[in-house]
């Protein structure tokens, strides 16, 4: 391989994904972030000594002119060419290919989209010597804010015929443009298999299909832009079982953005050996103090399950997805949840207007949980986890907490062999704690100096 250094242009996840396979393969490596002037990355890439700039998951990805900057300034370029970007992300010059190939187009904003609609991205890998293949599709129709939060591959939308004239039309598209490395054609479909051409990122689902076809994506962007040829053909790469990811983010339950501090960190247990990490992963940039907030920072991390088939995908998920502890700051990891436990989507059935039919329910779900929990989470601030001790008072004494602005009056007696359910508390405030019970989050404030709750809820079984 000719690059020696690498200069990533990025931060969080995806950057530490990429520095994975930087390091594994002896390169030597150097991170700025992705919101740095152009000549400030520039200039931090020749004083470092890198050779290669790598974008990362950030916009840079797509930025041609930078891609020729780096080109000017003797680097090599980790991504297609600018060339290549102008023809492909530029949407009046990608239909124009597009309509050259008998292709559909569609603008991702333009427009009521069909019933069931999916948003369904064919994975492309290609060299600089006219090699071209897909690796599949990654299905992310169930979004918000423009990004998925939860994908899979393969698409339960797609069958095998579908899945080869999709995957045509994008290795078409990619070598029409002279592109090299590793990218995503983005196609929207309807429920009777038509399709049209979204556009083209720069930027592949690397987890996912790194999960389904045992290939490491983030290598194979470096072999190519080294010049490297493709050893593969078509019919050598085949997906192997199914792969199901959330997309874990800052935000509170009306997707609001959200700030602060992250207290308590326990990422979901793989298992030992090799097998076992191929079976969970999770692609994250967390820590203890990490401060995380909204842009780019909300994105906390990738989540992903494989499995032979999608129902044990999709319960190894959950599984993962209920052991995961960031507390600190509201993460949107029980609504994943909910959205996975939906009977349309274990159904295979979900579209790109999941979000906009079901959020409401899902909510309403989701508060009533958090009411259930309540009085079991504001013992767990009072109690030590497991029996109490041998000083147990047999008296009751008054208990006031605040959750979601309401006042909760809670008479506590504790007794000798009294179990507090486990749950994993952190201070976030003067008095407030963020509780994770379990699938449960929330976050409860003492109120035991405020006027009693009146009329407010009443606790019971």
């Amino acid at each position: 391989m000719k690059i020696r250094r690498v200069l990533v242009a990025d931060r969080g996840p995806v950057a530490c994904r990429i520095l994975q396979t930087v390091h594994r393969l002896g390169l030597a490596s150097v991170a700025m972030p992705a919101g740095a002037d152009r000549e400030v990355l520039l200039a931090a890439a020749r004083s470092a000594g890198a050779d290669a700039v790598h974008p990362g998951g950030s916009l840079l990805a797509a930025d041609a002119d930078f891609a020729q900057a780096v080109a000017d300034a003797g680097l090599t370029w980790i991504g297609p060419g600018p060339d290549a970007m102008r023809t492909l992300f530029e949407p009046a010059r990608a239909q124009e290919l597009a309509h050259a190939f008998g292709i559909p187009c569609r603008s991702g904003n333009g427009g009521a989209q069909p019933p069931q609609a999916r948003h369904v991205g064919v994975q492309v890998v290609a060299d600089m010597h006219g090699r071209c293949l897909h690796l599949g599709e990654c299905d992310g129709s169930v979004r918000h804010g423009g990004w998925p939060l939860l994908q899979e591959s393969p698409s339960p939308g797609v069958d095998a015929s579908l899945r080869e004239r999709l995957g045509a039309h994008a290795v078409e598209l990619a070598r029409a443009a002279g592109f090299a490395g590793v990218g995503t054609v983005e196609f929207l479909l309807d429920a009777h298999g038509r399709f049209w051409l979204l556009g083209m990122d720069p930027r592949p689902e690397l987890a996912l299909t790194e999960m389904v076809t045992g290939l490491d994506l983030v290598e194979w962007q470096l072999r190519l832009a080294g010049g490297e040829r493709l050893p593969y053909r078509q019919e050598h790469l085949n997906l192997q079982g199914h792969a199901v990811a959330a997309r874990l983010g800052v935000d509170d339950e009306s997707f609001g953005p959200q700030t602060g501090r992250v207290q308590v960190f326990r990422p979901p247990p793989a298992g030992e050996g090799r097998a076992a990490a191929a079976r969970l992963r999770f692609d994250h940039a967390l820590s203890e103090g990490a401060e995380v907030g909204a842009g780019d920072d909300a994105f906390l991390g990738l989540l992903v399950a494989h499995g032979a088939r999608r129902d044990e995908a999709i319960a190894r998920l959950l599984a993962g997805l209920d052991a995961l502890q960031v507390l600190g700051v509201p993460t949107n990891r029980r609504r994943l949840a909910a959205c996975l436990r939906h009977p349309e989507f274990a159904a295979g059935q979900a579209g790109t207007d999941f979000l906009a039919r079901h959020g409401g329910a899902l909510r309403a779900e989701l508060d009533s949980q958090e009411f259930r929990a309540a009085p079991d989470a504001a013992l767990a601030l009072l109690l030590p986890q497991g029996p109490a001790g041998e000083l147990a008072a047999p008296f009751p004494r008054p208990w006031r907490v605040r959750h979601q602005g309401d006042l909760l009056d809670l008479p506590v007696c504790e007794a000798d062999g009294v179990a507090v359910p486990p749950a994993q508390v952190a201070l976030v405030g003067p008095r407030r704690w963020h509780v994770q019970s379990g699938a449960v989050d929330l976050f409860l404030e003492d109120a035991s100096y405020d006027p009693p709750a009146g009329a407010g809820p009443q606790w019971g079984p």
